[in-house]
């Protein structure tokens, strides 16, 4: 599809490149104005204005996976052109006559709202709420020693509960706390 391109923001050499020439296989030189001819798609293109890469403050911009800004252009099909808008040529023109509109909401959508919100809020007072899931209950220092030689050892926890702190209740003035972490195939 023939596409124009326009730098119009000076310098003495100016090229355009982009992902329809894979950025740097061939710049194109740029008297300011050019026609490429684009395949339909999304382009993403930047200038090179006096060897400095820059955007163009005309053009639609984006960052790329990189991170650098970058500006793009969206070519359509000939035919499916699209005005400044972004709409459609023939859905400029409506088929109904411009008084047949109205901004009153039909009465049985408004009953129909409020009976529904009436029935999600009577709903939600005798409703329990929902159950915890196992993971919490099952705290490390609770649980029963692996080994019966070394009883500081403690079974490998459940992934949803590493980089936790444990508490346990003070006992003779002593309190116990652990915390879970894992590095690589260990867990500390």
């Amino acid at each position: 599809v023939p596409t124009i391109i326009t730098w119009s923001q000076g310098g003495n050499n100016v090229y355009v490149t982009g992902t329809f020439n894979e950025w740097w296989k061939r710049n194109i030189r740029l008297y300011f104005t050019t026609v490429l001819n684009l395949p339909p798609g999304t382009h993403k293109l930047k200038f090179v204005v006096d060897d400095e890469w820059k955007c163009s403050n005309e053009l639609s911009t984006a960052i790329d996976p990189d991170g650098n800004l970058v500006n793009y252009l969206e070519v359509f099909e000939e035919g499916d052109s699209m005005d400044q808008n972004g709409m459609n040529a023939g859905d400029l023109l409506s088929s109904t006559p411009p008084g047949e509109y109205t901004d009153e909401i039909p009465g049985y959508l408004l009953a129909y709202a409020h009976s529904h919100s009436l029935e999600t809020r009577g709903g939600m007072i005798g409703e329990q709420p929902p159950t915890l899931p196992l993971h919490p209950g099952k705290g490390l220092l609770n649980s029963s020693a692996v080994s019966k030689e070394d009883n500081s050892v403690l079974p490998v926890p459940n992934h949803v509960v590493l980089n936790h702190l444990y508490a346990c209740s003070i006992r003779d003035g002593v309190m116990a706390v652990a915390a879970t972490a894992r590095y690589r195939k260990k867990v500390m």
